[in-house]
């Protein structure tokens, strides 16, 4: 069985976009997973600690038939077990997963000052909730959402211009600097790329 990736926020330069930050809601894991430092890379769920001793008796449970459904349900029932032993979630622990479930699905939220109204929660309060649950700034949260949002727009030919506007950006140059900082390209330069104008090196 192939070992599980977990995905924790940015932009993947080669398709555009990968998911969002992934709010850990229990606190063990939690603290285990901002100690590893996860916030710009994948993470095998294995290299945590918590779970290490899991490897092992997963694929042991696989190894027979990795295609009898009775091994799936069995490796799904030692995986449910231990996170059903983390207890569940303090309350800021949700709310934490509900910061990121805004972020992700709400367009309208480009902004700190968005987010905050949205929670009814102030600024302060929420940096210390991001910090402590999220280990980065609600902020950088909004705004690798909004440049997940660019890389999917550019695609669709939105226009650069506009784009920068809906995504709440003050001014053009200021999207360009963010999206050439997180891919490698400037807006223009990937918008190139994926209509096949350019080669498919960032800068």
């Amino acid at each position: 069985m192939s070992r599980a990736r977990h995905s924790v926020h940015g932009v993947a330069a080669s398709q555009s976009v990968t998911s969002i930050t992934t709010a850990v809601k229990g606190c063990a894991l939690s603290r285990q997973i901002r100690s590893a430092s996860v916030t710009v890379r994948l993470l095998g769920l294995f290299e945590l600690p918590l779970l290490q001793d899991l490897e092992g008796e997963v694929r042991d449970l696989m190894t027979g038939d990795p295609h009898n459904p009775n091994s799936h349900s069995a490796a799904q029932g030692v995986i449910e077990n231990l996170f059903a032993s983390l207890g569940v979630p303090d309350k800021n622990a949700a709310l934490a997963g509900e910061v990121v479930s805004l972020v992700e699905q709400d367009p309208l939220i480009t902004s700190v000052r968005d987010l905050c109204t949205v929670l009814g929660l102030q600024e302060r309060t929420l940096e210390r909730l991001c910090a402590r649950f999220l280990g980065v700034s609600p902020r950088w949260v909004i705004r690798q959402r909004r440049l997940q949002e660019a890389g999917v727009q550019i695609r669709a030919g939105t226009s650069l211009a506009e784009l920068s506007a809906q995504l709440g950006y003050t001014d053009q140059p200021h999207f360009s600097r963010d999206f050439r900082a997180a891919t490698g390209w400037t807006p223009g330069e990937f918008a190139g790329m994926v209509q096949g104008r350019t080669g498919t090196e960032p800068a």
